[in-house]
């Protein structure tokens, strides 16, 4: 289970919770701005980390990758 948390004034508040099998992406990989939320892990997860250079090769040798 991955949380999405995110800083306000008031605290930390919850946004949403990602089951197994379920996936999450990070926009700022692709705009290059700063994270709106963060994720946490609250159980033992297996994560793909995706670099913004490489995620991008992959698509431009492969467009269908980014509809998978």
């Amino acid at each position: 289970v991955i949380q999405i948390v995110k800083q306000t004034p008031q605290g930390e508040i919850q946004l949403t919770e990602f089951l197994k099998g379920e996936f999450f992406g990070d926009m700022a990989l692709l705009q290059g701005g700063p994270r709106f939320a963060g994720a946490r892990a609250k159980t033992n997860c297996r994560l793909l980390v995706l670099r913004p250079g490489g995620f991008l090769l992959k698509i431009r040798r492969d467009p269908t990758f980014a509809f998978e």
